[in-house]
């Protein structure tokens, strides 16, 4: 408190002194030998170490780059490829799957009162997507894409031709039982 008791003190006693526009002649003159007027001395050392820091970051950065260039080239293309195989694969999956299931509801429909034909019919198919969930996580698995997306390709359409093989048979099964009942009457 004392201190600030004083300050204040200073400044009320000297007022006018620091409302004047111009500080007073002679100030700088007590106020220059204080100042030291040494010139700024360059530590060249640090210099050359900071620069020889800046140009090898700038090197390992232009070779990070070269390296990593051709890299991402391959895993563009490759990643355009496997894009397409998997655009064709979900294609493929969503007409074979409505195929597939329109012809199993035929053949439930056709052998509704054969429960071994519809029990053949399951067993089969389950048989077949076992193999195609095989195939799946083969896919994600990141083995030779294009191979699995054919085979699971070739899974559907097997699916499909078993369905219509059965459906075949049913049809022709149940067109002649309806001569045999025809010609019975």
């Amino acid at each position: 408190m004392k201190q600030n008791d004083k300050l204040e003190q200073f400044i009320r006693n000297n007022r006018s002194e620091f409302d004047a526009p111009e500080p007073p002649v002679g100030l700088w003159d007590k106020i220059e030998p204080g100042v030291s007027k040494k010139k700024p001395v360059i530590d060249w050392q640090k210099v050359i170490i900071r620069l020889a820091a800046v140009i090898a970051i700038f090197i390992a950065a232009y070779y990070f780059h070269e390296w990593r260039t051709p890299e991402i080239a391959v895993q563009h293309k490759t990643s355009t490829g496997e894009f397409e195989s998997i655009q064709v694969l979900v294609e493929a999956e969503g007409y074979y799957m409505g195929k597939i299931d329109e012809a199993k509801n035929e053949v439930t429909q056709l052998a509704s009162s054969d429960d071994k034909v519809i029990e053949l019919m399951n067993t089969d198919l389950d048989e077949l997507t076992s193999i195609f969930n095989s195939l799946k996580n083969d896919l994600r698995d990141d083995s030779d894409n294009q191979e699995v997306i054919e085979a699971m390709i070739q899974n559907y359409r097997i699916r499909l031709q078993i369905l219509e093989e059965m459906l075949k048979q049913l049809k022709k099964s149940d067109s002649e039982n309806k001569k045999t009942d025809s010609n019975e009457i």
